[in-house]
């Protein structure tokens, strides 16, 4: 990775965890429906994201702990964080393999959306 991403704060290749920090990548050519986001991920097909997909990608419009995402999408549906955070962890390392979503590296001025 070059210098340039580390200096924007990105990280280089770590274990993605759920204090790990993720935020939208720049750039993406996205469009917003009432109900779903259209994107072109790195594989140019098409990704549409509805309902809890939706959240998600709503929570990454800053930087965000991923376990406080986890945490507040439990917490709105009323169900045990445990129940929800590995599901949430597997979606964002798609997004993340899909060049949508970026890891950043903590800082501690993040927001946690939590």
């Amino acid at each position: 990775m070059t210098n340039a991403a580390n200096d924007a704060g990105i990280a280089q290749s770590t274990a993605l965890g759920f204090a790990s920090v993720v935020m939208r990548a720049e750039d993406l050519l996205t469009r917003r429906t009432s109900c779903s986001v259209v994107m072109l991920g790195s594989t140019g097909s098409p990704l549409i994201l509805r309902d809890h997909a939706l959240q998600v990608w709503d929570a990454t419009a800053e930087p965000v702990v991923i376990g406080a995402v986890s945490d507040a999408l439990a917490a709105l549906y009323g169900v045990p964080s445990d129940r929800v955070r590995a599901d949430i962890l597997a979606f964002v390392c798609d997004l993340l393999a899909e060049g949508v979503l970026v890891e950043r590296q903590s800082t501690g001025d993040h927001l946690d959306h939590g």
